[in-house]
């Protein structure tokens, strides 16, 4: 039964009985006189007001898992940087320098898709849009009664409820 993973065995049995007294010494130990006080939910010091769930905006998400993905993807450099010294002194040194430059290329044309799509702006730009941009009705009229728009950053546009041509 000595075998080599014994040890390890002895050591997790220990920690856990460790863990395990540990919450029995506080559980004897601890005082017990609850009040509604002490039972209200403790939110840094703020008395709770409003829903628990509230929206997020989406962003720290996709900024979270951008940053996750390309943590994880650098986190292979490591062994790599460990390994090339070997990988020279066996001749092999030119063609393990270039399979990395194709990796740090792939990593470097994802951040790119990723800057071009927008995902790293905190806040996307809105597409403005003027009159020239869409296709108007010809019942659509301006506001003041014109019928093509005063400035090209876009008016305020109505829709006239007679039909135009009849």
């Amino acid at each position: 039964m000595r075998g080599p993973y014994a040890t390890i065995l002895v050591f997790l049995l220990f920690g856990a009985g460790l863990v395990f007294l540990n919450i029995l010494i506080a559980r004897l130990v601890q005082p017990r006189n609850p009040s509604p006080e002490k039972l209200a939910t403790y939110e840094c010091g703020e008395e709770p007001r409003g829903e628990a769930r509230i929206r997020y905006n989406f962003r720290f998400y996709t900024v979270a898992l951008t940053f996750i993905i390309f943590e994880a993807e650098i986190l292979f450099m490591f062994p790599w940087a460990i390994v090339y010294q070997s990988e020279i002194d066996a001749g092999r040194g030119f063609i393990t320098l270039i399979k990395m430059l194709i990796f740090i290329g792939i990593l470097f044309l994802g951040l790119v898709y990723a800057w071009v799509k927008g995902d790293l702006d905190w806040v996307k730009p809105r597409p403005v849009f003027t009159a020239d941009d869409v296709d108007l009705p010809p019942q659509a009229i301006f506001k003041g009664g014109r019928t093509s728009p005063a400035s090209p950053s876009g008016p305020e546009i109505t829709t006239s409820t007679t039909s135009a041509g009849k």
